[in-house]
């Protein structure tokens, strides 16, 4: 389900989404009272990546950046359906794949975000390693 176009005004984004959105960026833990709501937010932020208008591409990989590691655990450990998780992943690796490219933009703060978010993937795919 597509809710927003590329390049359309964030006004004509659901605001059931949207509102979702407003509140990763003022708190971390609003996806443990509803872990639902972040299933249906990774997909919708992954096509809001696709922006023409570079501020929101850098609050949409802000807001990935804050939810990366929620969602890695989540699909781990969740008990949701199968389908709900894969739609999830595969849009976290569309947006792994969107960073890489953006590491090439013309834009020094779209950049900057890619390399932020992409630091952020390494350090929870990475095992610790026992002290």
């Amino acid at each position: 389900m597509l809710i927003a176009r590329v390049g359309a005004p964030l006004r004509n984004v659901d605001s059931l989404c949207w509102s979702a959105v407003e509140e990763c960026f003022g708190c971390n833990s609003w996806s443990k009272t509803d872990d639902g709501l972040l299933v249906r937010v990774i997909p919708m932020l992954s096509y809001m990546i696709e922006d023409l208008n570079s501020s929101v591409v850098k609050r949409v990989m802000t807001a990935f950046m804050q939810l990366y590691m929620m969602a890695f655990v989540y699909t781990v450990k969740s008990k949701s359906s199968p389908e709900d998780i894969k739609e999830m992943w595969k849009a976290l690796h569309e947006t792994k794949l969107r960073a890489v490219d953006m590491l090439e933009a013309e834009n020094d703060g779209i950049r900057t975000m890619a390399i932020k978010f992409i630091e952020i993937v390494i350090l929870a795919q990475t095992t610790k390693e026992p002290v």
